[in-house]
């Protein structure tokens, strides 16, 4: 299931407020200081249309290699990531790019090929994602979720989603 802030669990059911506590989002240079946040990519809504009306989209400016890292607050049992492209227009600007899971922490600024190395797993999807991609990470751990294009672009999402158990979590009493 999926749980607020667009990360879920697999497996069992958690309040959000004990899974999400030591969440951060951050991403390469945001579209401007009132619009595009990196945590519009968590906050549950998969229908982003835009940076700038309803401030509802995950934006950066156009960059060489833009990226977007999500850090879980602890490790977790990965499943899946999910991916949500914008919901208007521009949907061809999300292509060519990799999502990397790593245990610690990974600079998004270094090469492709030093993340590769540094990175617990990763997928790499060529040519255009569509509205949705899911990227099975199933066996692998991980505390950071990091994407990244290959080219120079906008890198925008409506939602990232992602699904497995946070290492050690139980589920309520009930």
């Amino acid at each position: 299931a999926v749980l607020g802030m667009g990360i879920g669990l697999w497996g069992q059911e958690r309040y959000a407020d004990e899974i999400f506590s030591g969440v951060t989002v951050t991403e390469d240079v945001v579209f401007s200081s009132n619009f595009g946040a990196a945590d519009l990519a968590i906050d549950g809504n998969i229908f982003g249309a835009n940076p700038w009306s309803g401030a509802n989209l995950q934006h950066t400016q156009t960059e060489s290699q833009p990226w977007w890292m999500l850090e879980l607050g602890g490790q977790a049992e990965l499943q899946a990531v999910k991916l949500y492209n914008r919901s208007n227009c521009c949907q061809n600007r999300m292509s060519n790019f990799y999502v990397f899971v790593s245990e610690t922490p990974l600079n998004p600024n270094e090469s492709i090929e030093e993340l590769k190395t540094a990175a617990t797993a990763y997928e790499y999807v060529a040519g255009k994602m569509g509205s949705m991609g899911s990227y099975s990470f199933a066996g692998n751990t991980a505390r950071y979720v990091l994407v990244k294009l290959t080219e120079r672009n906008p890198l925008h999402m409506a939602e990232v989603e992602v699904y497995g158990c946070l290492s050690g979590a139980r589920p309520p009493a009930h």
